[in-house]
């Protein structure tokens, strides 16, 4: 199947959703987002009765047929694998603290704890995990893997900053008003960042420069607050907003910079 998983966070029943690609469009550098469109839910991912997920707060894929949410009401990354038409739980790693973000990097999942310097790997092969720490001073909050490098963005929520970190040294860092939400990263090396209290989303370029900046459209009188991104390999952008009864919508990438 074509398309990339996303969650959303139900304030009532706190379940993940995974759901299908929809239409593909294009803007221009600057252009304001197109109206919304909307997505049914192709599959519910809410554990089992041994692994249920609770309050999920971050999902990562590895496959069509394998990902991870990370739940933070009981602090844990939860793996899922796909049999057919159906998900199944199939191992839980326990956390120390609540996760806030999770990313594929092509070997492990990287997840970010709450108020710690440091991120958790966890290879979906192998027992147990372990810890990368991080510069002197960096919290994680949002976390996003660079494609083709061993490269990460995040966003550092003791500073207000967002970081571009190559191994342990620091490639760039951008401060940023309100707080980073969300972060994917695109094939050309840039990242999306959601800003929650803005009801933006905006692409920053390899280096760290500005592109452009998309204001996701109100629900009637409810402002949008952006709370996930996720990044398709075909240069679409899928966008989460948790604002009011609107769980599911897309803007799409900028197709000049795929």
């Amino acid at each position: 199947m074509r398309g990339r998983w996303f969650v959303e966070r139900f304030r009532a029943a706190r379940r993940l959703l995974v759901t299908v690609c929809g239409v593909q469009l294009a803007l221009g550098a600057g252009a304001q987002a197109p109206p919304v469109r909307l997505f049914a839910p192709e599959a519910v991912l809410d554990g089992s009765e041994a692994m249920p997920v609770r309050w999920p707060v971050a999902v990562a894929a590895e496959s069509d047929t394998a990902v991870a949410i990370a739940d933070a009401a009981r602090p844990r990354l939860v793996l899922f694998e796909r049999t057919g038409a159906s998900w199944h739980p199939v191992r839980e790693v326990e956390l120390d603290a609540a996760p806030t973000a999770v990313a594929w990097n092509g070997r492990r999942y990287l997840v970010a704890v709450r108020g710690r310097g440091e991120l958790v790997a966890i290879d979906p092969r192998a027992p147990g995990s372990e810890r990368t720490s991080l510069p002197t001073g960096v919290v994680p909050g949002a976390l996003a893997v660079l494609p083709g490098a061993d490269a990460l963005v995040l966003w550092d929520a003791a500073q207000g900053r967002l970081l571009r970190l190559a191994g342990s040294k620091i490639a760039f860092e951008i401060a940023v008003e309100p707080a980073v939400t969300a972060l994917a990263s695109d094939l050309a090396g840039g990242v999306w960042a959601a800003i929650g209290a803005a009801g933006e989303v905006r692409r920053y370029d390899a280096d760290g420069r500005l592109v452009t900046t998309w204001r996701v459209p109100p629900e009637g009188s409810t402002p949008a607050w952006p709370a996930g991104l996720a990044a398709e390999p075909g240069g679409r952008l899928l966008v989460v907003d948790r604002a009011a009864a609107r769980r599911r919508l897309r803007l799409p990438a900028h197709r000049r910079h795929r």
